[in-house]
C-alpha cells in the first residue's frame, strides 16, 4: 500500500519509515509534509492508500487538513504524543490513533486494518469514513456517544451502546460489555456524572447499569437480571431511583 506521512518533526518521519520497513506488511512511503501546507500539497498531487498524521503542527492541526482536501479515498491513522484527541478521532470514523513512542505491533495492527480493507475493495467505504469524520468535525452535538478509556497499555474507544455495566474494582473501574471487558484506571466515580444523562445509573456503590441491558428487576432479591444473565444486586436507598428510571424508558 501507498502512504503518505505527515508530522512535524523530521526524526519522527524517519523512525516511523524504519518501523515500516520492519513490518509484514508491504507500506511504500511516497511522500512526506513537516506542515499543513505542505501535507495538503502532497495530498493533492499522490495516489495513496494512508495517510499517518500528526494533530498539532506548527501552522495548525491536522484536523485543518482533512477540512482543506477533496480526494479522501483513504485511511487517516493519527500518530500523535497527545492522548486528549483520542475520543475526538475515534467518534470520527479515523482507523486508528497511535501514541508516540510508537508500538511496532500497534503500527502493524494499524496497518493491516488498512490491507484488510483493500483486500476487500472498500474504497467507496473509506470515503463514505471520511466523509462522516469531516461532517462530525463541524457536528459534534450529533455525534454517536462512545467513551475513550485508558488502561496501562493502549486507548480503547467503546460504544456507551455496548457496555452492559461497570463494576468498581478498588481504584479502578471494569467495563464490561457482553463478550469482553476493559479495566480503566480511574474509579467508579469518575465516571458516575458522566453516564448519568445517558441511560445510566448507580444502583449500588459498587456498579453502574446500562438500563438498555435490564432484563427485570427484582423487587423481592433487591437484584438486576441484565439481557446476557448477570446479576447486580441494588441498594436499598437506591431501588425507587432505579424504579423510576426504568418506568422512564417506557415514556
Amino acid at each position: 500500500m501507498r502512504a503518505i506521512i505527515v508530522d512535524n518533526e523530521a526524526h519522527v518521519i524517519r523512525g516511523l519509515q524504519l518501523f515500516l520497513k520492519g513490518l509484514n506488511v508491504s507500506v511504500e512511503v511516497i511522500d512526506t509534509a513537516v506542515s499543513v501546507k505542505e501535507a495538503i500539497a502532497a495530498i493533492n498531487r499522490n495516489k495513496f492508500d494512508l495517510l499517518f498524521l500528526d494533530i498539532e503542527l506548527d501552522d495548525g492541526t491536522g484536523f485543518d487538513i482533512l477540512k482543506s482536501v477533496y480526494n479522501r479515498d483513504y485511511d487517516v491513522v493519527f500518530v500523535t504524543a497527545y492522548d486528549n484527541y483520542a475520543l475526538q478521532a475515534f467518534q470520527m470514523s479515523a482507523t486508528d490513533y497511535l501514541l508516540k513512542p510508537i508500538d511496532p505491533d500497534d503500527l502493524q495492527l494499524a496497518c493491516l486494518k488498512v490491507q484488510s480493507r483493500l483486500d476487500r475493495e472498500v474504497q467507496d467505504v473509506q470515503t463514505t469514513s471520511l466523509n462522516v469524520l469531516l461532517e462530525n468535525l463541524a457536528q459534534s452535538a450529533h455525534q454517536e456517544h462512545r467513551i475513550v478509556i485508558h488502561d496501562n497499555s493502549k486507548i480503547h474507544s467503546i460504544r456507551l451502546a455496548d457496555i452492559c455495566y461497570l463494576q468498581a474494582d478498588g481504584a479502578y473501574t471494569s467495563f464490561v460489555m457482553e463478550n469482553s471487558a476493559v479495566i480503566s484506571s480511574k474509579n467508579l466515580k469518575s465516571y458516575e456524572e458522566v453516564l448519568l444523562s445517558k441511560h445510566f445509573y448507580r444502583s449500588h456503590h459498587s456498579s453502574i447499569v446500562n438500563l438498555m441491558w435490564i432484563s427485570h428487576f427484582d423487587k423481592q432479591e433487591n437484584s438486576l437480571l441484565l439481557k446476557n444473565g448477570i446479576v447486580l444486586p441494588v441498594s436499598h436507598r437506591k431501588r425507587n431511583g432505579l424504579i423510576q428510571e426504568i418506568n422512564n424508558l417506557s415514556i
